[in-house]
């Protein structure tokens, strides 16, 4: 069998190159063999239970590149699982991509196998751990033993850019959705740029009345417009429209209609934005939420749709924890900024 022909930028080390390649090779082999001797091949699956703490979207992707060098250095297939829907309602793999997709005949336990450090368990050769076929770990991988690899920041975002665009691009129903809106903005594909200011986060509970009676405070202003035009400044180009986007409405909302930037102000850049409730992708927390209540994936759809639109944008400002800079990431691409660690010229 022939290897795969992987085009990828920035160019990954050499070790992911051979993973890749290998994982499709033995993937395929995998899912095309008896049941008998599929017992020779150990998988390494990350999972995330419906009844266990998973975190947010980036959250849940961030631990991907020490995962993926744990599953080369121990020779398992690495496979995800989600059951706060499915991953594979929102994401899929690209085409002659990275198969993450978990196979059917796989049952999925309900314990996590091990929590602890991934670098001690690699290197404790005896551990009998290594001896399970299936290897059970959570999504989320703490961040002291992220550490622990000894990545240089600079090694994370190119592995992070290289793990995402060829494990991910949006699911069907997903995209249309995407271009939907994208066309209603008037957004063409890098020829925006796109600012993500991070607050506090809604659950399926809250209502949209609710969000249009909260005020922000002078502080969170400041930040979203400073966030504006640090996206704007590092576009380099004015005449570009920023997608302002924000985990909640009521922030989304100031900026289209009371900000500086809102539109019968006539400002010096075009700012647009959706007002739709945003639902943390970590609620419901509970199994019994889920088979109680009649959900859909469809209801988590704009934060992935606003996780694309950053992605298809040409430069991305972020500030506070991980979807903003997911967003960026997923751009493939460095034309990014943090608004909190820098001050960017007023418009006004």
């Amino acid at each position: 069998m022939e290897m795969l022909n992987i085009q990828l930028i920035p160019k990954p080390p050499a070790w992911v190159k051979s993973y890749f390649d290998w994982h499709a090779i033995q993937r395929e082999e995998f899912l095309n063999t008896t049941n008998a001797t599929r017992t020779n091949t150990k998988c390494l699956i990350i999972i995330c239970h419906r009844n266990q703490h998973c975190g947010g979207i980036a959250d849940r992707l961030k631990s991907l590149p020490y995962y993926l060098r744990f599953a080369g250095q121990t020779n398992r297939l690495l496979f995800i699982k989600w059951e706060k829907f499915n991953l594979e309602d929102f994401m899929q793999p690209p085409q002659n991509g990275f198969d993450w997709r978990l196979p059917s005949f796989i049952n999925i336990t309900q314990v996590i196998d091990y929590q602890g450090s991934l670098i001690a368990l690699m290197n404790d050769k005896d551990h009998e751990l290594h001896d399970k076929q299936y290897l059970f770990l959570s999504t989320h991988l703490e961040h002291k033993h992220e550490k622990e690899f000894g990545f240089k920041q600079t090694q994370i975002e190119s592995l992070h850019r290289v793990i995402l665009k060829y494990f991910f691009e949006p699911a069907d129903e997903l995209q249309i959705q995407i271009k939907n809106t994208m066309d209603k903005l008037g957004l063409i594909h890098k020829n925006y740029v796109s600012a993500h200011y991070r607050s506090d986060d809604q659950s399926f509970h809250a209502t949209h009345e609710a969000l249009s009676n909260d005020v922000i405070d002078e502080k969170t202003e400041y930040e979203i417009n400073n966030a504006i035009q640090c996206a704007v400044e590092k576009g380099n180009n004015m005449s570009m429209p920023c997608y302002f986007t924000s985990s909640n409405a009521r922030n989304v909302k100031y900026v289209l209609q009371d900000s500086p930037f809102a539109s019968n102000r006539n400002p010096p850049v075009k700012v647009i934005g959706i007002e739709s409730q945003r639902i943390h992708s970590e609620h419901p927390g509970s199994n019994d939420y889920y088979e109680q209540q009649d959900h859909d994936p469809s209801e988590l759809y704009p934060i992935f749709i606003d996780l694309w639109i950053m992605a298809y944008s040409k430069c991305v400002a972020f500030g506070n924890l991980g979807f903003g800079r997911l967003g960026a990431r997923l751009t493939g691409g460095y034309c990014q900024i943090n608004y909190l660690q820098n001050s960017c010229p007023a418009f006004f």
